[in-house]
């Protein structure tokens, strides 16, 4: 064997056998090697942290790094989280919230996974875990600190976000110390439900990868420094209420991305009082070209055929304008913007949608 070895190593350097770069086991397909199993309790409760914790089962299953799962649920009035019913359906045993600390130590887990989870978690509860706690957010810290990242980087028309991996701290969300972050390119036509999906594959990815070689990721760990910091709080419905005057066209369209899956938008037709929603507003280049006149006034209304099927209702912002679909005036069903205009606006008028305040 030493013989055929040197024979190799010989015909090698003259160049008869290429020389290759040793790949990584990802790139082969294989799992990269545990330094450490690790048994965790998992807190979790919706599609976004399913993700990492089916992600986890399949380690234990696999026998990779994870050597025991258990899962912490919150309980909810009426829905059954996403969380709750994977780890009903697999047989994975389930607390609910918040943890009994003592048990944490007696059955020796040595590390707390959260993801979406919507609780700050005590002090008492991290110290509880010999390694500490770790989540899995959705942006690159320190943007979008907070419990509704996803849907404050469509807002404000980011075009990348990302996932980190972190360290749990109590008293304030996401300020831990950054284990590992990995960047997702947002599409222009990308919405909240599709975006979060991503990100949550990715996030479980990257957890996976992080726990699998942790001891080393754990050393590495970096603070999140002070540049860059911006909030995302929960949204409340008032944030459906369109502000014409103030909001540019790619302002609205963004906006409905972030939360038009959630809620429709309002606002009030002037020739009436009455309330409009508006259930799909199409990105602001459909309008590119459009013979939509000088008019300068936010709010104003416009008719535009631009085809037998491109017909739109359109509406002056701040800056441009936006086209509207799936119009609900007042208490009637659903309106096309051919119904719109056929209902309302080939009327004589001044016809004008205004904030519903």
């Amino acid at each position: 064997m030493a013989k055929i070895f040197n024979i190799l190593k010989c015909v090698q350097n003259v160049g008869v056998i290429p020389h290759f770069a040793p790949l990584h086991r990802s790139q082969c397909g294989f799992s990269s090697k545990c330094q450490k199993k690790l048994k965790i309790m998992f807190f979790g409760t919706d599609e976004f942290a399913l993700q990492s914790l089916a992600s986890l089962h399949k380690e234990l299953l696999g026998g990779g790094c994870v050597q025991g799962l258990e899962v912490t649920c919150l309980a909810m009035k009426t829905l059954i989280p996403a969380v709750a019913k994977y780890a009903t359906k697999n047989d994975i045993k389930m607390h609910c919230w918040p943890p009994d600390v003592g048990f944490i130590d007696q059955e020796s887990f040595d590390l707390g996974v959260v993801a979406s989870f919507g609780q700050l978690i005590p002090a008492k509860v991290i110290s509880s875990f010999p390694l500490g706690m770790v989540n899995v957010h959705g942006s690159l810290l320190p943007r979008w600190r907070g419990a509704a990242p996803v849907i404050h980087a469509l807002a404000n028309g980011d075009k990348t976000t990302g996932v980190t991996i972190m360290r749990v701290r109590p008293k304030r969300f996401d300020v831990g110390e950054v284990f590992a972050m990995k960047q997702v390119e947002i599409g222009d036509h990308d919405r909240r439900p599709e975006l979060t999906a991503q990100l949550a594959r990715t996030g479980a990815d990257l957890l996976t990868e992080v726990l699998r070689d942790f001891e080393n990721f754990n050393k590495l760990a970096r603070q999140q420094g002070v540049e860059g910091v911006s909030h995302a709080p929960l949204v409340k419905k008032e944030v459906a209420c369109i502000d014409w005057e103030n909001m540019s066209n790619f302002d609205v369209y963004n906006l409905w991305r972030a939360v038009g899956d959630m809620m429709k938008f309002r606002t009030k037709y002037s020739e009436t009082g009455l309330t409009v929603r508006i259930g799909t507003v199409l990105h602001p280049s459909v309008l590119q070209g459009a013979d939509l006149g000088d008019c300068q006034t936010p709010g104003v209304v416009r008719f535009v055929r631009r085809g037998k099927k491109k017909k739109y209702v359109c509406v002056k912002c701040r800056d441009g304008w936006v086209a509207i679909s799936d119009i609900f005036y007042h208490n009637k069903k659903v309106m096309s913007p051919t119904d719109f205009y056929n209902g309302f606006l080939f009327k004589p008028g001044e016809h004008k949608l205004v904030r519903n305040k």
